[in-house]
C-alpha cells in the first residue's frame, strides 16, 4: 500500500486544523485565465504539511474530469499536468470556473516549503496518472464465482455498469464503508443495468464466517489476490472502480464519497 494512502487515514482522523477562510497576510487569491482561485493562504499551506494534506483531500479531486491549468493559467492536458505534479515541485490549487467544472492550477512550491509535501505529491500524481491512463481502456477478462455460487464474466455482464470494490477482512477502512455501501446497493437495487461486486483477498470460508457478523450487500468474490495484485495492479485498499456497459474503465474515484457522488450525478 503506498505511503500516502497510509497517511490519509491517520491525518483525516487526526487533523484538528482548518484551511484559512480567506487569503492570509502573506497569501492571495490567484487570478487565472479561467477565474479566481479559491481564497487560500498560498504561503502558509506550503509550510504546514498537515494543513496542505487537509486541503488536498478536501478540495482536490484528481480522479475527476478536471480542467488543468499550468502555473501561468494556460490550459494544458491532464497527462502534462500529472507529469509536472510528479516532479514534486508543484501542488494543485482549486480554481473557480464559469462552467462549474473542477479546475486546478499548478502552484510552484517555494524553497522553504515543507519537503514532505513535494514527496507526497509525487506519490499522489503517479497514482492518479496510472488510474487516468486506464480510463476508456478495456477491463481485463474475468470469470468470478461469488459466495453463493453465482458466476460472472465479461460476457454475462456485458451491457451492465459494474461497481467494483477491492478489500480484505483485516482492512479496517474497507469494513467501515460497509453501511454506506449497503445503502448504495439498496438505492440502486431496482435497476437491472448495474451490479455491485467486491473482490476480496480472503478465502471463502473466512469470508462466510466474517460476513455473518458484518453483512455486506455487494456480491463477494473470494480468493482474488492474484487478480487484484497481478492483473489489476492494485495495492491500495479499498479501491473503487466503475466499469461501463461497454466493458471499459469508466471511473476510478478517490474514495467512497466521490464514488457515491459519481453514481448519483
Amino acid at each position: 500500500m503506498r505511503f500516502y494512502k497510509l497517511l490519509l487515514g491517520f491525518f483525516v482522523c487526526s487533523i484538528a486544523f482548518s484551511c484559512t477562510d480567506g487569503a492570509g497576510k502573506n497569501g492571495k487569491a490567484l487570478e487565472t485565465q479561467e477565474g479566481i482561485a479559491a481564497a487560500i493562504d498560498t504561503v502558509t499551506i506550503q509550510q504546514d504539511f498537515m494543513r496542505w494534506w487537509k486541503y488536498e483531500n478536501e478540495e482536490i479531486n484528481l480522479s475527476s474530469n478536471f480542467i488543468a491549468l499550468d502555473a501561468k493559467g494556460g490550459e494544458i492536458d491532464q497527462p502534462a499536468f500529472f507529469t509536472i505534479l510528479n516532479s514534486g515541485e508543484y501542488i494543485p490549487l482549486k480554481v473557480d470556473h464559469a462552467q462549474g467544472r473542477d479546475t486546478y492550477r499548478l502552484l510552484k512550491l517555494q524553497p522553504d516549503a515543507d519537503p514532505e509535501i513535494g514527496n507526497q505529491m509525487t506519490y499522489i500524481a503517479f497514482d492518479h496518472f496510472e488510474k487516468y491512463k486506464k480510463i476508456g481502456t478495456e477491463f481485463p477478462a474475468f470469470n468470478f464465482e461469488d459466495l453463493e455460487e453465482n458466476f460472472y464474466s465479461n460476457e454475462t455482464l456485458k451491457g451492465k455498469t459494474i461497481v467494483l470494490k477491492t478489500w480484505f477482512i483485516g482492512c479496517r477502512p474497507c469494513i467501515e464503508e460497509f453501511p454506506q455501501l449497503n445503502n448504495l446497493v439498496e438505492e440502486f437495487g431496482g435497476m437491472d443495468d448495474i451490479v455491485f461486486i467486491s473482490l476480496a483477498l480472503d478465502s471463502k470460508e473466512s469470508l462466510a464466517k466474517f460476513l455473518e457478523k458484518k453483512p455486506f450487500n455487494y456480491k463477494v468474490i473470494p480468493d482474488q489476490s492474484h487478480f487484484i495484485q497481478e492483473v489489476l495492479k492494485i495495492d491500495d485498499y479499498p479501491t473503487h472502480m466503475v466499469i461501463g456497459p461497454d466493458g471499459t474503465y469508466e471511473r476510478i474515484p478517490d474514495n467512497l464519497e466521490r464514488l457515491i457522488a459519481y453514481l448519483k450525478k
